[in-house]
This record gives structure tokens, C-alpha cells and sequence, in this order.
């Protein structure tokens, strides 16, 4: 099994993290982890056609980079997360959290 490697969150994540509540009734935190669980699972996110799933699957296959997007709603919050795995020198994987504008 291919493992993701570290995994980390940015600075917006980490912001928006704060700011609506670190605890386990906070929404968006329980957001977060459930797309690093669907992003384990190789569910590469919402609002993704066949084509760019398939694409994602082989990307994982072949040790490449992949950039999954999942859609954050809740009232009145309606934004995008990306969680994206990079694959460095000897084969290291590091993946993220970031919000896409931080990208």
C-alpha cells in the first residue's frame, strides 16, 4: 500500500482552524479530517469529472502528484480545500491542506 507520507496544514488552514474552534463540535475541523480520510481512501473530491478521477488514480499509481478539491458549506461558509501529495527526492511524500489561493 502507498502511504501519503507526512501531512500537514497551511497557514490559511490553520486560520480558519482557529477561528471557527479547535474542538471536535467545530464543523470545519471535522471538514478537514474527513477529506484527509476521503483523500485516503483515493476519493479525489468533489466537482471532479471521470476523466480527472481516472487521472488522479494514475497519477497515485505512478507516484506523481495529486490535487484533490473538496467543497466546504456550512452556513453562510461556502469555500474550497485542497489537499494535494507531492512526491520529493527519494521518493518522500509530503501531503497538504491549503486553501487553493494559497497555492
Amino acid at each position: 500500500m502507498k502511504k501519503f507520507g507526512n501531512t500537514y496544514v497551511s497557514k490559511g488552514i490553520n486560520d480558519l482552524i482557529e477561528s471557527f474552534g479547535m474542538n471536535g463540535q467545530n464543523g470545519f475541523t471535522r471538514f478537514v479530517c474527513e477529506c484527509v480520510k476521503r483523500f485516503d481512501a483515493k476519493d479525489w473530491g468533489d466537482n471532479m469529472t471521470p476523466p480527472s478521477k481516472r487521472a488522479m488514480t494514475r497519477a497515485f499509481n505512478q507516484d506523481k502528484e495529486i490535487k484533490a478539491s473538496y467543497t466546504y458549506a456550512d452556513t453562510g461558509n461556502l469555500f474550497a480545500i485542497w489537499i494535494i501529495r507531492e512526491v520529493g527526492t527519494y521518493k518522500r511524500k509530503t501531503t497538504t491542506v491549503i486553501l487553493p489561493e494559497e497555492f
